[in-house]
């Protein structure tokens, strides 16, 4: 929190309550968005057998499975965003705190960030994705959410976790936001 609320003052926001409802936002973004990213990760592995016999024999590989599962099947479908100045998007006068809604789930798909990029890779080199945002809009998690996605993955691939009975008891949470996979058995 404390970084939260100097990172904030740094690029100018001295506004408590600001401050207050974005490390909320964050809470909750994160815990969402790292379960999906979770569960994304266990149907992927699910879905391939031979990744996931990788993955067994060597879970250094983890990591890179996960980040490929961020940009071939992203948790998040949109952002949102508040006008900072009135302005026109696409012929559509906007003003100064207006939210907009941002949809991001194609962008890491787009052959200008990746080759072949409707193909699983979990070897890709020079991996491009838009999951977590860039630049100033950045979410802070860029690192944090993998990482906790590839220990959460690695401990129930430990426990045993039956991947067979994921794809069978597949739906979605309703959201327009967040994908997060339910296995309902």
């Amino acid at each position: 929190m404390a970084a939260l609320i100097n990172e904030a003052h740094r690029a100018g926001c001295d506004d408590d309550g600001d401050i207050v409802a974005n490390a909320i936002g964050y809470m909750i973004q994160g815990f969402a968005a790292t379960a999906s990213l979770i569960g994304l990760t266990l149907l992927g592995l699910a879905r391939r057998p031979a990744l996931l016999a990788q993955v067994n024999g060597d879970r250094k590989l983890l990591r890179s499975m996960i980040q490929e599962v961020v940009r071939y099947d992203p948790t998040t479908n949109s952002t949102f965003r508040f006008m900072a100045r009135d302005g026109i998007i696409f012929g559509n006068s906007l003003r100064q705190g207006d939210m907009i809604i941002v949809l991001i789930a194609a962008a890491n798909r787009d052959p200008a960030l990746n080759n072949e990029p409707d193909r699983f890779d979990a070897t890709r080199i020079d991996r491009k994705y838009l999951e977590f945002g860039t630049g100033r809009h950045a979410c802070p998690a860029d690192k944090f959410a993998p990482l906790i996605a590839e220990i959460g993955v690695d401990h129930l691939l430990t426990r045993g976790v039956p991947l067979a009975s994921l794809e069978p008891a597949l739906s979605y949470a309703a959201s327009g936001h967040i994908r997060t996979p339910l296995f309902n058995r």
